[in-house]
């Protein structure tokens, strides 16, 4: 089988996280023995279409995919969707909004051209996978009923999901290593001090590390006025003697959290990877995506923002809550969200081997 897989990892570390999950996933659903090749969906392909009709499938490999002006705006595909020959496949892709509050949710309108484009997934024989419940209800809302959720391809870390979970959190588990995940919002640099101030007294024993997963300057995916409140950053923690690390154009840097006994920050697949590993974390959510793997998981909703659109200035007071209440109660939210993932993958492998099944049949009939 020939699968060509739309990435969507330009420079965001948690972007090729999930490019890296979604061909682990592919090739664990439908065999080792599976031909890939790797497009990259912001930029036009009508040049490469040849390619893509070599392929049997093309997958659009997880990220905020069901966006309003999809194509051909932020992902131009090719000039005329009839060109493609190959089947058409959407793997955990998600909405992309400020919030999950009913004004978003039941305001939220895909363009003609978008709908087209979910429309000839359900014609090649799909339903589309979405990484959350707040996407098939937006597509729902839109008119578009083929949908499954499977969540995100970078929740599962195969090593890690095909192994039941046992209890693992006990009255001996000590926190001395704390990853801190920097925001993508600027807004919400305004909260880090107060934060990193909290979790030195909170854990005075614990060493801490700040990890920038979209670089600490300016380049060509990162403005000048951008890279100059990084760079700021960057002093503040040598100042606090706090170690750091940048982790952006690769999914190697995510290994920083492997010696990590909890995470606390704002990126969502640092928190993803955390959980993936069955490893404590805690998620400030700067939009909707954020808000979508905790309700779909189970877990705590701490707003990184207040509902006027400034930045949440109880959220040192809510994260001090929500760890007293895991303290409290043996972490049970977490192990529940472990579980959680656990009963998704079956879902997520269903909807993966369903393109065997639609190109067999296929062969079948010819």
């Amino acid at each position: 089988m020939k699968v060509g897989v739309l990435s969507g990892a330009y420079k965001n570390s948690g972007d090729f996280l999930i490019v890296e999950r979604s061909i682990k996933l592919l090739k664990y659903a439908l065999g080792e023995d599976i031909e890939l090749n790797i497009f990259l969906r912001n930029q036009s392909l009508d040049s490469q279409i040849d390619e893509i009709n070599n392929c049997d499938v093309l997958v659009f490999a997880g990220g905020p995919g069901y966006i309003q002006n999809l194509y051909p705006k932020v992902m131009p595909l090719v000039k005329d969707l009839n060109a493609i020959k190959a089947k058409i496949f959407i793997l955990g892709m998600g909405w992309f909004s400020p919030n999950v509050l009913n004004e978003t949710i039941y305001n939220y309108k895909f363009t003609e051209q978008t709908l087209e484009l979910f429309e000839r997934v359900l014609n090649d024989g799909f339903l589309l996978g979405c990484r959350e419940y707040e996407s098939t209800v937006v597509l729902k809302n839109n008119g578009v009923y083929g949908s499954v959720m499977t969540g995100c391809p970078a929740w599962y870390n195969l090593d890690v999901v095909t192994k039941p979970y046992e209890y693992q959190f006990n009255e001996s588990y000590k926190i001395r290593n704390i990853c801190f995940s920097d925001p993508a919002n600027f807004v919400n640099y305004n909260n880090i001090k107060g934060i990193i101030d909290y979790l030195k007294e909170r854990f005075p024993n614990s060493k801490l590390k700040y990890v920038f997963h979209r670089g600490m300057s300016s380049d060509a995916y990162t403005s000048d006025k951008s890279g100059k409140i990084l760079n700021s950053v960057v002093e503040y923690l040598k100042s606090e003697n706090i170690e750091y690390f940048d982790i952006s154009y690769s999914a190697d840097g995510f290994k920083v959290y492997n010696e990590a006994d909890l995470h606390i920050g704002f990126r969502v697949h640092a928190h993803i990877y955390c959980l993936s590993n069955r490893k404590l974390s805690i998620l400030f959510e700067e939009d909707g995506r954020g808000a979508g793997v905790n309700n779909a998981l189970g877990l705590k909703n701490i707003m990184a923002y207040s509902l006027n659109g400034s930045i949440n200035s109880y959220i040192v007071k809510n994260l001090d809550d929500y760890l007293f209440e895991l303290e409290s109660n043996n972490y049970y939210r977490i192990q529940t969200a472990f579980k959680n993932i656990e009963n998704y993958f079956s879902l997520m492998l269903q909807h993966v081997q369903t393109i065997k099944e639609v190109l067999d049949r296929e062969s079948c009939e010819l």
